[in-house]
């Protein structure tokens, strides 16, 4: 099971205890502490700590970046009769409302809070402040589960365009087309902006071969529906890739967006191109290549539908 597997059963199993289960905010806490510690989120760790230990009088919320938001200074009680300071964490708000005896006690030893009506202000202020803090809890959890269920999809989906790109690869393109796909996660793996710009000198010939495979060069142009004229020679592969789809697909809403997306990323891949040819290695960075890597598959996923909807004559 991976870590983003293993953090979703677990997120799901915590908003169950927050909403359904009579679990200890003890154990949720530290439930959702090794949340946070999957999601790899220091911040969150220090929030929940805090949240169980009570935050530091010269707390500075700051150090909370995103979650300075679910920031609540610890409420504190000094008890004047013994001199000493009740700090109310969540764990201590829960047990003095399960713990009813607290109040004749409170009614003794807090001048402020002498009779009935005083005893039954600080009980609701106390359950108050535990609902707020449990609610915050629950607003975390939830977002980290909506954050992982959807970046689910999202890797379905491409995890399903991925299988496409393979299989029509393999059914319309050369060997060492196929060995150049495979070899764009190792270079992915090897962290550095010239690996990261071999991924992506290797998209830009996969999309060479994949143009030589649907639409071979011709010497003469080809003559969009607009009217206008495209060179389809050897080196114009995007070209070549246009004129497929505008002469194939069915809907032109979807084929116009597919071209504008192609475009867009062959200019990104052409002058990378130029520049390594010039031996100068331009500096790509892994999220550029990793975006570069997604948008190229799902193109190529497009492609395949749009051949494999081509009525065989």
């Amino acid at each position: 099971m991976s870590p983003t597997e293993e953090a979703t059963i677990l997120a799901k199993n915590i908003l169950d205890d927050l909403e359904i289960n009579d679990l200890p905010i003890s154990k949720i806490l530290m439930k959702t502490t090794r949340l946070a510690r999957l999601m790899n989120d220091s911040e969150a760790q220090l929030w929940l700590m805090c949240l169980r230990t009570g935050y530091p009088d010269d707390f500075d919320p700051k150090l909370l970046r995103k979650y300075k938001k679910y920031y609540l200074k610890t409420w504190t009680i000094t008890e004047n009769v013994h001199n000493t300071t009740i700090v109310f964490t969540l764990p201590v708000l829960e047990f003095f409302i399960n713990n009813h005896t607290w109040e004749k006690h409170f009614a003794s030893i807090l001048d402020d809070a002498e009779g009935t009506v005083a005893v039954m202000k600080l009980s609701h202020n106390l359950i108050r402040r535990y609902e707020e803090e449990k609610m915050l809890i629950h607003n975390y959890v939830t977002e980290v589960f909506l954050s992982l269920s959807i970046g689910e999809i999202v890797e379905n989906i491409f995890q399903d365009s991925r299988a496409t790109v393979d299989l029509f690869v393999q059914e319309n393109c050369s060997t060492e087309t196929k060995q150049k796909l495979l070899a764009i996660d190792e270079r992915l793996k090897e962290n550095s902006p010239e690996s990261y710009s071999q991924a992506l000198l290797s998209c830009r010939r996969i999309l060479e071969s994949i143009a030589d495979s649907i639409f071979p060069a011709q010497e003469k142009q080809f003559t969009s529906s607009n009217g206008r004229q495209r060179d389809v020679n050897q080196n114009n592969y995007i070209n070549r890739i246009l004129a497929f789809i505008e002469q194939n697909s069915k809907h032109k809403t979807n084929s116009s967006l597919i071209s504008s997306n192609l475009e867009h990323m062959a200019a990104r891949l052409d002058a990378l191109n130029n520049e390594s040819q010039k031996g100068v290695h331009d500096e790509v960075t892994k999220e550029e290549a990793r975006l570069t890597i997604i948008q190229m598959y799902l193109i190529i996923a497009e492609i395949a539908r749009i051949k494999r909807n081509i009525p065989k004559s």
